[in-house]
């Protein structure tokens, strides 16, 4: 895939749908999602460097948000078996979706966020089980299957994306 250029008319990947940059000039600076458009408004919208640091710090916010729900959402699915609620944290890892802690911490790579809403599920309720099962054996599966029951579905739909995107 080759580097991004941050420039008008680039796709970029938002819950799993291609969006395109529309660079605008302004003096207030910030990033909106319109419909398949990330308007990035910004003060120099020739500066590529500018540009990706608005996006990141964008990505970043919805990322927060969007993990923190599902992880409500998925940890609601567990009748009691988690020991406490899980805390979430967002980590850069270049080889995985997520990882997790014996202390109740779920770490999220903020990238997951160009995925679906699905997706993001998927890895959050595969981590959730590991609180209750460390390892992938016969019973982590059994509890992820139950949680999850299409999860291998949404598995291979992050595996294509990464393919496809080189995220991962």
């Amino acid at each position: 895939m080759p580097p991004r250029r941050y420039v008008s008319g680039e796709t970029h990947r938002y819950h799993g749908r291609q969006s395109r940059l529309k660079l605008i000039e302004g003096a207030e600076e910030g990033v909106k999602l319109k419909g398949r458009y990330l308007w990035v408004q910004t003060r120099r919208k020739q500066d590529s460097r500018r540009v990706k640091a608005l996006l990141k710090a964008w990505y970043a916010e919805h990322a927060r948000r969007a993990f923190e729900k599902s992880v409500a959402a998925c940890a609601g699915k567990f009748n009691g078996q988690l020991a406490g609620a899980p805390r979430l944290r967002l980590r850069h890892m270049p080889k995985r979706w997520g990882s997790w802690t014996k202390r109740g911490v779920i770490y999220l790579n903020p990238e997951l966020i160009l995925a679906p809403p699905s997706c993001i599920d998927y890895v959050v309720t595969h981590e959730l089980c590991h609180l209750v099962h460390a390892s992938h054996g016969a019973e982590f599966f059994a509890l992820l299957r139950k949680t999850m029951p299409d999860w291998e579905q949404h598995k291979a739909r992050l595996e294509q994306l990464a393919a496809e995107s080189g995220v991962r």
